[in-house]
Parts: C-alpha cells; sequence; structure tokens
C-alpha cells in the first residue's frame, strides 16, 4: 500500500512538472509571437 502510494506521488509530481513546463515553453512562444506582430 505505501510502495503504491509513494509510486502515485511521484508519478504526480512528474506529471506537474511536466504541465509547468510546457506551459512556460508555450507562454515563451506567445511572448515571441507578440514580439514579432
Amino acid at each position: 500500500m505505501g510502495l503504491s502510494n509513494s509510486l502515485h506521488k511521484r508519478v504526480l509530481r512528474k506529471s506537474l512538472t511536466f504541465f509547468s513546463n510546457t506551459s512556460i515553453y508555450i507562454n515563451i512562444h506567445i511572448l515571441k509571437i507578440s514580439n514579432i506582430l
């Protein structure tokens, strides 16, 4: 039970960092596009 719980937390943390990195990447692209326009 404890093992699966820690694994679940690890997966959650990985997906959270992935989503935050993706949103930062998208925001940078939006800034670049707005600078070009």
